[in-house]
């Protein structure tokens, strides 16, 4: 079993936090973000320095039992008996809200600040909780001293009851969503695995993505072989029942097996709908309509070819699990699921990894080295790891844009960035390296050869970002054919 690890990180997401809550007036703030990236672990370090209301829903209580939390919760908070006096059977969410209420305007000097966390387990269905909120939130507002934080990892939840024109919350946040976002490359190399290499933590970023959760399952040795054959290669791995977790947070119990078919019918690679079909044949119309909750829900993107000569045609869209864990559970974990579950020694991993190739897994490395690089550019990893390789692109503004390209379903080019600014299309070739010399020295010509048809006006640069740091006859090939090289320390 892992020890407790020390709180680390998250300075910005703290302040932001502060602002939010020492900002005058009334307020109503979505907090989000991936299921185990560390949200609960935030607000309740957050609350550790101020006083506030920390309520968290359970997925095993009932509405009843929840009511019954809240109220002993808000007597302990104002320091009296008061809810806790009234019958269970009388209680209600909205005899709990009236109380709040009246507290708040009788000390409209004092800040009464309200975190609601695991939202998705507290608004159960037919719980009447979300509706009860929007009423008391007009009394709340008008209190002028409440501070509302809702957090959860459900997006199907914010999809459902926020975002959309009929949600019942629509409208109501005060403040723009806080999202916590996974820890950088750097963070997880300075914050868990000092000791090791940088190929080894990006390797590991690979298999999980900066989620803190899954970190803190990976043994800090400085052995990087032996740490992730403990952490996911033996029987007592939390990895192989990880996926149902994830699954039932956005899904129900009838619709989570074809959930689950759909998501391996994808690979990493990326399938269209049509190929879905053919491969589950599951009817086509369902997986359209499992692939559009997939994609709201952020489990799941499409790429359409971008390009002077692309046909922006619809079924032509390619979906890909965006997700660092789906993609190596699918990739390898479930491949392997029979020996793990039987392992007690820790020596599976080494017999994945290819030989005599360095820490190179077939099927997988190539194209996660891939989607760390494109969760880097459009954002969704650290906007200081963004600053770093944009600077190695020469971007100096926000208005760019990246996608992909290919032709008759195969893919091209691996990413493009364009900017508007200097009419400049940067095709990005990434690879993850072989130690095989006679390979790395094709790369140049490979990147060379891509076709891909710029916006008019355009001019077209290369790029090859790299594993490992480039030797100096790939440097000296770089320099001669005008390909900049980026390396692995560049995105550290």
């Amino acid at each position: 079993m892992t020890a407790a690890r020390t709180f680390v990180g998250r300075k910005s997401e703290l302040l932001q936090l502060e602002e939010f809550v020492t900002a005058p007036g009334p307020g109503f703030l979505h907090l989000r973000g991936r299921r185990r990236i560390g949200k609960s672990w935030l607000l309740t370090k957050w609350l550790s320095r101020r006083k506030g209301l920390y309520f968290q829903g359970e997925q095993d209580s009932s509405t009843k039992q929840l009511q019954q939390t809240l109220a002993r919760l808000w007597d302990d908070h104002i320091g009296r008996l008061d809810l806790s006096l009234i019958r269970q059977r009388d209680l209600s969410w909205e005899i709990i809200f009236k109380h709040i209420t009246r507290t708040a305007q009788q000390h409209r000097d004092q800040t009464v600040l309200l975190v609601f966390d695991e939202i998705h387990w507290i608004a159960k269905r037919n719980s009447g909780f979300v509706s009860k909120v929007k009423r008391a939130w007009l009394s709340w507002e008008k209190a002028g001293n409440i501070k509302l934080v809702i957090c959860g990892s459900s997006s199907r939840f914010f999809d459902d009851k926020v975002s959309k024109a009929s949600s019942i919350l629509r409208g109501l946040r005060t403040q723009a969503d806080l999202w916590v976002k996974p820890f950088s490359l750097r963070e997880v190399k300075q914050h868990f695995f000092p000791k090791w290499t940088p190929e080894e933590v990006c390797l590991l970023y690979m298999m999980i993505g900066g989620v803190p959760y899954y970190l803190n399952q990976v043994p800090r040795t400085a052995n990087f072989i032996n740490a992730v054959n403990r952490a996911f290669f033996t029987r007592t791995t939390i990895f192989l029942d990880e996926l149902d977790e994830l699954i039932t947070l956005e899904f129900n119990q009838t619709t989570k097996s074809r959930i689950r078919q759909i998501l391996a019918a994808l690979g990493q690679a990326g399938r269209t709908v049509a190929r879905i079909h053919q491969s589950t044949q599951i009817p086509e119309s369902s997986v359209r309509e499992a692939i559009t909750k997939l994609v709201d829900y952020g489990l799941v993107f499409e790429k359409t070819p971008r390009g002077a000569g692309a046909r922006k045609n619809k079924s032509r869209t390619q979906y890909y699990m965006r997700d660092f864990y789906l993609n190596f559970y699918f990739s390898v974990l479930a491949k392997h699921e029979a020996k793990i579950t039987e392992n007690v020694k820790a020596n599976l991993f080494s017999r994945v990894l290819a030989s005599k190739s360095g820490y190179y897994i077939p099927q997988f490395t190539g194209l996660a080295f891939e989607l760390l690089i494109e969760s880097i550019i459009s954002g969704r990893a650290s906007s200081t790891l963004q600053e770093t390789i944009f600077s190695k692109l020469g971007i100096q503004e926000t208005g760019y844009e990246w996608g992909h390209f290919w032709q008759w379903g195969e893919t091209q080019v691996d990413l493009i960035v364009e900017s508007s600014a200097d009419r400049e299309s940067r095709v990005l070739e990434v690879k993850w390296l072989s130690t095989d010399a006679d390979v790395t020295r094709g790369y140049i010509e490979q990147i060379q050869e891509k076709v891909y048809y710029p916006p008019r006006g355009y001019r077209i640069s290369y790029y090859l970002v790299l594993s490992k740091p480039p030797t100096s006859g790939l440097r000296k090939a770089a320099d001669e054919n005008d390909v900049t090289l980026i390396g692995l320390g560049d995105l550290f």
